[in-house]
């Protein structure tokens, strides 16, 4: 009975101090937000802090291209306000790498030109002369002179694959609860990018955003697998759900922007002055940092 009563006093008071659900999103009232800031941090899952999110075939992204696959995952949006709904087919078409290839079917009439590519008896080849005119495929004299077989995978589309997301962003609200005097970090949504080095398959230049994926409907879509690990590399006993990996801030990543009436990134603040933005993001999350000790007094 005592020990019953201990478990229940215990569970009141985490509740009270941690809300609702202490593995949920955080639901503050607007009347005990004391300060309210939303910044966007790049995170680089390729650096050596944060593979415990990017390791070989347990890619963070990967789980969430995956969910958008499965139709677990659909509402995404393309802008950092939140506003321009793109859901899958948009996101798709935003990672699309190379194109189906086109194709017509064999016609004993028609001239062919050098790599034209045609449907014979089900499968695609493609013409290894200019001009090609009236050797089917399967001939069994010429047809490998004239023509030459395609894998069928080569002639899908080609899109970006989940692990090819080398670099995320994490868009979240940094509140402190004057009720509790606690800073809370919201995570309200991920965006998702092409490095700029794996771009260049697309000739995309720079890095770049594919789309933007709200967290409140990934989170419960990492929780429910339990393939969805942070890898620890000192101790794999400790591996952890991504999400709760994400709760336990154990990336690392830079603010790449942080909310402001313009709307504008640091690096649009401080076009041209390389140097001038570099040293505003460490401006700021030093300034977030002495922002939170001062709250402290309330």
């Amino acid at each position: 009975m005592i020990r019953s009563t201990r478990f229940l006093v215990s569970l009141a008071f985490a509740l009270l101090f941690l809300g609702t659900d202490a593995f949920a999103q955080w639901n503050i009232e607007e009347e005990e937000q004391l300060y309210r800031i939303r910044v966007w941090r790049r995170v680089d899952l390729r650096e050596k802090q944060n593979k415990g999110f990017y390791s070989q075939g347990r890619e963070f992204t990967k789980f969430i291209t995956d969910a958008i696959n499965s139709g677990a995952l659909t509402t995404i949006y393309s802008d950092d306000l939140l506003t321009d709904e793109i859901g899958v087919d948009g996101f798709n078409k935003n990672r699309l790498k190379t194109g189906a290839l086109q194709s017509s079917v064999w016609d004993a009439l028609a001239v062919y030109a050098f790599n034209e590519i045609v449907e014979y008896n089900g499968k695609f080849f493609s013409s290894n002369q200019d001009p090609n005119s009236g050797i089917p495929p399967d001939d069994p004299v010429n047809g490998a002179i004239y023509w030459s077989e395609m894998p069928a995978d080569q002639m899908q589309a080609q899109y970006f694959e989940g692990y090819e997301f080398g670099i995320i962003e994490i868009i979240e609200d940094i509140i402190f609860d004057k009720r509790r005097s606690r800073l809370y970090f919201d995570i309200e949504a991920i965006k998702l990018v092409i490095p700029e080095d794996i771009g260049l398959q697309a000739n995309l230049a720079g890095e770049t955003p594919m789309g933007i994926i709200m967290y409140d409907e990934l989170e419960p879509v990492l929780r429910a697998d339990p393939n969805a690990k942070w890898i620890n590399r000192y101790n794999p006993k400790e591996w952890k759900n991504f999400a709760d990996a994400l709760l336990l801030r154990t990336f690392s990543g830079t603010i790449k922007k942080y909310e402001n009436p313009d709307n504008m990134s640091i690096a649009e603040m401080f076009a041209g002055q390389h140097w001038d933005a570099v040293e505003e993001i460490y401006r700021y999350e030093m300034f977030l940092m002495e922002k939170e000790h001062n709250l402290w007094e309330y």
